[in-house]
């Protein structure tokens, strides 16, 4: 049975730490794209399991359902979805990701499709080094007090899943593709080639990514 998806527009309130003024991503997407949906742009595809994102979503379904609605606040909870998905790959550790093991667990919840594959795993490449490269801003941005239960929800997978959901609309194959000449699509492309990651300089970023509600 296929899969339904829902897309969730993530309004990430990030509390790092400024150092320095920031670049042109610290403003987000450009006015014209800021309601676009990317799934518009582009088919993408689902690196976690079934299982792992249902059982995410179940557990923090009220956190996204207020993230939905555009309710205002912390959103502190969504570090705690994203680790809640990264953790049932057995790939986060010590609040470092594991690249090999979460390309095995990937080629196998995507059925080592190769359209998407080569593309992803080297999203995890490359989105790893990012995180590695932040990892000391990330780290002071976990805010988390009771979320859960637990003291602290880290920050790196979700900075890693946006990164990973950049890169795959930035390298949407082309059978993929839902609007080739869309003006609107191809700047959203260029704005993602620009700004690959989250900035961590502006503590209210957009983002987007899509989540399992069920089969």
């Amino acid at each position: 049975m296929n899969l339904k998806f829902f897309v969730v527009f993530l309004y990430c309130f990030l509390y790092f730490l400024k150092e320095t003024e920031g670049g042109p991503c610290d403003l987000g997407h450009p006015g014209n794209l800021s309601s676009l949906v990317p799934s518009q742009c582009c088919k993408l595809k689902h690196i976690y399991d079934q299982n792992t994102e249902a059982s995410c979503v179940q557990r923090y379904q009220s956190v996204i359902s207020n993230v939905n609605i555009g309710i205002k606040g912390s959103f502190d909870g969504l570090e705690c979805f994203f680790t809640c998905l990264l953790n049932g790959t057995k790939a986060f550790n010590n609040n470092v990701i594991n690249a090999q093991t979460l390309k095995s667990y990937v080629a196998k919840a995507m059925n080592n499709d190769q359209t998407w594959l080569p593309i992803i795993n080297s999203a995890i490449d490359f989105c790893n080094t990012q995180t590695n490269n932040n990892l000391n801003n990330l780290n002071r941005s976990m805010g988390n007090r009771n979320i859960d239960n637990v003291k602290y929800c880290s920050a790196v997978p979700e900075y890693f899943a946006s990164c990973v959901y950049f890169y795959q609309i930035r390298k949407c194959p082309q059978v993929a593709l839902v609007n080739p000449t869309s003006k609107d699509c191809i700047a959203l492309r260029r704005y993602y080639d620009t700004c690959p990651v989250l900035s961590l300089h502006t503590p209210n970023v957009a983002t987007a990514t899509t989540v399992t509600r069920g089969r």
